[in-house]
C-alpha cells in the first residue's frame, strides 16, 4: 500500500510540473488503482480546465480501471487513446463491446 501512494505522488508531482503541457500515460502495466490514483487523474483534469490546459490522455487502460474511472465520473473529462480494446468514448457512442 506504501508503494501505491509513493507512486501516487510521484505521478502527481510529474504532472504538476509539465505546466500545461499535452501528456500521454500509459496505463498498459499498471496493475492496481486505487483511490489515490483516481484522486492524481482528478487533479490533472482540475489544473487542465482550471488553465485552459489538456487534461491528460490516458493509454492501455484495463476493463477494471476504466470502470473505476467510470463509477467515479473521472472517465468523462479524460480523454483515451486505445491501441486495442474499448474506451470509454466507444462505450459512450455505443459502438463498444457491452459491459
Amino acid at each position: 500500500m506504501r508503494a501505491a501512494v509513493r507512486r501516487g505522488r510521484m505521478l502527481r508531482e510529474c504532472l504538476e510540473g509539465l505546466d500545461g503541457q499535452a501528456v500521454s500515460i500509459d496505463f498498459s502495466a499498471v496493475s492496481f488503482m486505487d483511490a489515490s490514483g483516481v484522486n492524481v487523474l482528478a487533479a490533472a483534469v482540475k489544473r487542465a480546465h482550471a488553465g485552459g490546459d489538456v487534461a491528460p490522455v490516458l493509454r492501455g487502460v484495463q476493463p477494471t480501471q476504466m470502470r473505476i474511472l467510470e463509477l467515479t465520473g473521472v472517465a468523462e473529462h479524460l480523454s483515451f487513446d486505445s491501441d486495442e480494446g474499448v474506451t470509454h468514448n466507444d462505450r459512450a457512442a455505443g459502438t463498444g463491446a457491452p459491459r
